[in-house]
């Protein structure tokens, strides 16, 4: 029998929804519930679930679980809050979200928008297991990211990113076909998720982020991965040594 897969699904009492949680439970899933933070936390330590969902109606409290979470984890983090969208949907994105839905919300709509998420992350890999473009080095098995030799710590969504520009190197890629790859059809307005999203992955990938070698924006229209072609050890020592002293 094929493992349950657990959602740890985080409720005040605020955003409680009794309709939610039976829900997920109907489509299969082990829901682990949590009412604040630190039990959260504690719950997704010994559970290691495949989803969380942060439903707290304390703005702050929802960004710092998402952040304790992200600090950890690459585990999909789905947020559902009562506030402005275009502020709240950034912030949670910067704080490590993934997904942003606002409440309250069809149950039905909630329910598969985690059942795409769910299957996303469940997906076998097609073709080559190794990805490589430069000294980019992205393996889809294992989900892990080498660049410079060095292992990368990606989100989700982050991975996602990387290995669509790593699968398309070389060309222009526009914000619409980004958005939608990325997050769908719905979202292909949403410059600004993709804005944070591409931030992100330079801070982790780039030698400068505030001089990108290997994401680099095409002005008006989207982004290109061109990374530059591998250096040897001791070089790419120098430079990491340079940027350090500067």
């Amino acid at each position: 029998m094929d493992r349950k897969q657990v959602i740890l699904l985080v409720q005040d009492e605020l955003l409680a929804s009794p309709a939610l949680a039976g829900a997920l439970a109907l489509e299969g899933h082990e829901v682990s519930l949590a009412g604040d933070v630190d039990s959260a936390f504690s719950l997704f330590v010994g559970k290691l679930p495949d989803l969380v969902m942060v439903a707290i109606a304390v703005w702050s409290e929802a960004l710092r679980l998402c952040a304790m979470i992200r600090g950890m984890s690459m585990v999909p983090i789905m947020v559902l809050a009562k506030r402005d969208v275009s502020v709240s949907r950034i912030a949670a994105f910067d704080a490590g979200a993934e997904i942003f839905v606002p409440w309250p919300n069809q149950i039905e709509d909630i329910v598969a928008q985690v059942r795409a998420v769910l299957r996303r992350n469940s997906l076998p890999f097609a073709g080559e297991p190794i990805l490589r473009a430069g000294d980019v080095q992205v393996d889809l098995r294992a989900r892990s990211v080498l660049v410079r030799g060095r292992c990368v710590r990606l989100t989700p969504k982050e991975f996602d990113l990387l290995v669509y520009m790593v699968r398309h190197r070389g060309n222009v890629l526009t914000y619409r076909a980004l958005l939608g790859a990325l997050w769908g059809s719905n979202y292909v307005k949403h410059k600004h998720y993709l804005h944070v999203l591409v931030r992100h992955l330079r801070s982790k990938i780039e030698l400068d982020p505030s001089q990108p070698a290997y994401i680099a924006t095409e002005p008006w229209v989207g982004y290109r991965f061109d990374p530059p072609e591998p250096q040897s050890p001791a070089r790419l020592e120098s430079l990491e040594n340079d940027l350090r002293e500067f």
